[in-house]
């Protein structure tokens, strides 16, 4: 595979791949004026003579044939990890957006490793390339850090409207040897030898260049309004047809600026301490639809009435600094997500408060209806608010976000000391004579509380910690409008699911437990079983 080599700034980086520099262009890191080699002391040819872009120097899609792999990422805040193009990672690395200890795998495959691994990525979070203006002024530079350092601490450096890009030598010039530092991500290998300044080399280089980055002659030309005169040694002015493209400014502002947002918010002025507790969902107080719990230690509870519930943890993510200035594409507003019919939209306050959610493999949790790995939270009153972000938009001055809002009310009725004693002392109201068989079959959730706690010889002999139990009067909002929010609450594994006589169904099932007390409820919310003591031997599950 041809290797190649770019000078930016009297260094010289690389190597890279035809693809990764195709992408680079395709992102708005490398012009058309940027000096590329095949050998890290050249000879050098500029980027718009060896196909990289067309002759309205716009950059031109890969080849026919060309397989440009998609990349999972772990670490960007929001329910987004891809699949990501490179270009969009490079976009990242560029605009300083991407944390240095964020993870990435292709998709397909199973092994992550850091995004600075990538050498494309590195030169850029170096501030090695950079973006500049459609005038050709340096619009913002990123700081990364050096090896072994701490890989949170980045920064972006914005430049001055007059700070220009240093030039560089044309195609045909040899570089100043002695000024040149050789900026490699990665061993170089064979390709530093490989140097040589005959008229051969040269010609072998400019083959493989365009054999490498060749063209489809049926690609559409595409126009772009930058001046024509525009040479620098690196970074590329932000196209506007590009811009105007929906697909790239959804991308732009979805990936590139929420993050950078969500990172640099405002010293956090909301006490953590006033997040502490249980929080019910106000807006139906007879019939509430879900519930959430934080404790000091970073334990959060959330429940839902109906639907898949969750336990795993939260944690109030490092910030610091003002609003980044420059991040972002000025003038434009973007949908970052939906937000369900009956969730307030309103603008986040520096006020506000922002958690992370995590202990989730895959589906991230959900809020009343609503799926979501981070939130915002803002005390009224009694009252917890959460909101999930749902668009953004950028003027001059300032990023303005909004956010989907649902508001809770603090739990504070103390829970009864023992669960089976007040589940059993609840009036059980009569069912229609064509309930379902389950409910016709199994005890009711009294007498199942009974039979448990008597160990009672009807049940079954592998399980007698447990009962089948079914309910007309409780269920997911009873239990949050009589107990709170459990202590846990997540969906059931199949093979916790017991063995019953009815061979009921316990798929898309959750477990909540309050202390000892374990119920497992339908995916309508609908109680199904009873067990005290936690889960039952193994052999006693089924799957």
């Amino acid at each position: 595979m041809s290797v190649f080599f770019i000078v930016a700034d009297h260094k010289v980086l690389g190597p890279f791949t035809g693809i990764e520099l195709r992408e680079a262009a395709l992102a708005g890191v490398l012009s058309s004026d940027c000096m590329i080699g095949g050998t890290p002391r050249g000879p050098w040819h500029s980027a718009g003579t060896v196909g990289l872009f067309n002759d309205q120097k716009v950059p031109q899609p890969h080849p026919p044939g060309v397989v440009v792999p998609l990349f999972d990422v772990q670490g960007l805040p929001g329910a987004f990890q891809g699949p990501f193009k490179l270009r969009e990672l490079i976009g990242f690395a560029s605009r300083g957006l991407l944390p240095l200890d964020s993870q990435y795998r292709a998709v397909g495959t199973e092994s992550w490793g850091l995004v600075s691994n990538l050498r494309i990525i590195a030169v850029c979070v170096s501030g090695d390339l950079v973006l500049v203006d459609p005038d050709g002024r340096i619009c913002l530079r990123t700081r990364g850090v050096a090896a072994g350092a701490d890989a949170n601490r980045w920064s972006v450096e914005h430049r001055p409207p007059g700070a220009l890009a240093k030039p560089v030598e044309r195609s045909g010039a040899t570089p100043v040897r002695e000024r040149n530092e050789i900026a490699q991500y990665g061993d170089v290998g064979e390709s530093e030898q490989a140097v040589s300044e005959n008229n051969e080399v040269e010609t072998e280089l400019t083959r493989s260049l365009r054999q490498s980055l060749v063209l489809d002659p049926k690609v559409r030309k595409q126009s772009q309004d930058r001046p024509a005169n525009c040479a620098f040694p690196y970074g590329v002015s932000m196209r506007r047809a590009a811009i105007v493209t929906g697909v790239v400014t959804s991308l732009l502002l979805l990936a590139f600026v929420v993050p950078t947002l969500l990172r640099q918010w405002n010293d956090r002025t909301m006490d953590h301490d006033a997040l502490i507790g249980q929080w019910i969902h106000a807006t139906d107080p007879d019939q509430p639809r879900f519930g959430i719990s934080f404790d000091a230690g970073g334990h959060c509870v959330i429940f839902n009435a109906n639907g898949a519930s969750w336990t795993g943890s939260f944690d109030w993510p490092q910030r610091g600094g003002q609003w980044m200035s420059g991040a972002g594409i000025p003038g434009l507003k973007t949908k970052i997500d939906e937000s369900e019919p009956e969730h307030q939209l309103a603008l986040i306050q520096p006020s506000d408060g922002y958690i992370k959610l995590s202990g989730f493999v895959k589906d991230p949790p959900m809020i009343d209806g609503h799926h979501v790995r981070d939130l915002f939270v803002r005390r009224i009153g009694d009252q917890l608010m959460l909101g999930y972000l749902t668009s953004v938009e950028i003027t001059d001055s300032e990023k303005r976000m909004t956010a989907a809002w649902v508001s809770t009310r603090r739990f504070a009725t103390a829970q009864p000391t023992d669960i089976l004693a007040q589940l059993k002392s609840i009036p059980e109201r009569s069912t229609a004579s064509n309930s379902p068989e389950p409910y016709r079959s199994a005890p009711v959730l009294a007498d199942a509380i009974a039979a448990v706690s008597n160990q009672s010889a009807s049940l079954s002999e592998n399980d007698a910690d447990g009962s089948p139990a079914y309910s007309a009067t409780v269920n997911g909002s009873f239990l949050l409008k009589l107990l709170g929010v459990p202590d846990e609450a997540r969906r059931l594994y199949p093979f916790e699911a017991p063995k019953v006589p009815l061979g009921e169904s316990f798929e898309g099932s959750q477990l909540v437990r309050y202390r000892d007390v374990t119920l497992m409820l339908s995916p309508s919310g609908e109680i199904q079983y009873v067990r005290v003591g936690g889960l039952p031997a193994n052999k006693n599950v089924s799957g």
